[in-house]
């Protein structure tokens, strides 16, 4: 999997699929994003270049900016790991938050609060 990240923002790119690799292990996620009639944000998709919809990725509550046409989503500095630790149980957090965190080269928390 590749995840494609702005070193400017500190923000990421995840292709229809990644976001359930990360969280299960599997490309499908039940709640997949479907933001088709939510608001349009101001950026386009790398794929397709249709404007993202901007809306609460189902359960999570973070806001996302999603591809209509289902090609991904483009998360902001932080929401990765927000997803993450909303859908991570304790013993599951600690080695993906330590991985993100050298990845991005970002603080990442390694304990839920």
């Amino acid at each position: 999997m590749e995840i494609d990240y702005c070193t400017r923002c500190r923000g990421c790119w995840l292709d229809e699929g990644e976001l359930g690799l990360i969280l299960t292990g599997d490309l499908y996620l039940p709640e997949q994003v479907d933001l088709v009639k939510a608001q349009k944000g101001r950026r386009c998709c790398p794929h397709c270049r249709a404007r993202l919809r901007t809306g609460p990725l189902p359960e999570s509550n973070v806001e996302v900016d999603a591809c209509p046409f289902h090609h991904g989503m483009w998360l902001d500095y932080g929401e990765l790991r927000k997803i993450i630790e909303y859908h991570a149980e304790a013993g599951v957090i600690r080695p993906l938050s330590r991985y993100l965190g050298d990845l991005f080269e970002c603080d990442v928390p390694t304990t839920l609060t």
